[in-house]
């Protein structure tokens, strides 16, 4: 059995934390490898305003990238909130340091769109390579990330394990739990809860460093 930072390294993807700006292929990035600190520059359209609108369509994947159950563990944080694979819970909900266990039974990422005339890794690397001779826009640029694929748990379930003698949450009103975009939550038993359909916060991403 694979777990989750195992999975994202196979994949050689990074992690990316649990985000309030979108994050989609074409994204600027700015120290994504230090997590905490990332953050979201803008798009890098902005940078080749000659390409037109269809250049940068996306599309999503149609199947599920995970051949098995993934586990992962982690703990609310010292306010008592939980920001992890594009989920939130609301800080003050749990107590610090509450273990939650997450099994991963599904994922799925967006790309940029598989057509002729649209967005690619190699596309972009050459375009943006052009922009070297204009200073602004090189020093802009440089050292930041390009984004060109973008990943999901979109079906998981969480497990909030308290410690003996503590009531564990009976519902995800009393959780505080919030998604996004079609992000569905199922409260299956006391303290245990599913996510489903989640596509709006990637929980990792792929692309290039611009040098």
């Amino acid at each position: 059995m694979i777990d989750l930072h195992a999975y994202i390294h196979r994949l050689q993807l990074h992690p990316l934390p649990t985000l309030e700006t979108p994050v989609e292929p074409g994204s600027l990035l700015i120290n994504p490898l230090l997590s905490r600190d990332v953050r979201v520059q803008e798009h890098v359209r902005r940078f080749l305003p000659s390409q037109p609108p269809e250049f940068w369509e996306t599309e999503r994947s149609a199947s599920n990238l995970v051949p098995e159950p993934i586990p992962a563990t982690f703990r609310a944080d010292d306010d008592g909130g939980f920001r992890e694979l594009g989920i939130r819970i609301d800080a003050g909900a749990l107590p610090p340091a509450t273990p939650i266990s997450v099994s991963v039974t599904g994922v799925e990422g967006r790309t940029f769109a598989a057509r002729s005339q649209r967005a690619n890794r190699f596309a972009l690397v050459t375009l943006l390579g052009d922009l070297r001779d204009d200073a602004d826009r090189s020093r802009y640029l440089k050292d930041c990330w390009v984004v060109t694929e973008v990943y999901y748990v979109v079906d998981a379930t969480f497990r909030i394990r308290t410690s003996t003698g503590n009531r564990p949450p009976t519902s995800a009103t009393e959780v505080g739990i919030q998604v996004r975009g079609e992000g569905r939550v199922d409260w299956l038993d006391e303290g245990t809860f599913r996510i489903t359909h989640h596509h709006a916060i990637p929980f990792a991403f792929g692309g290039f460093q611009v040098v």
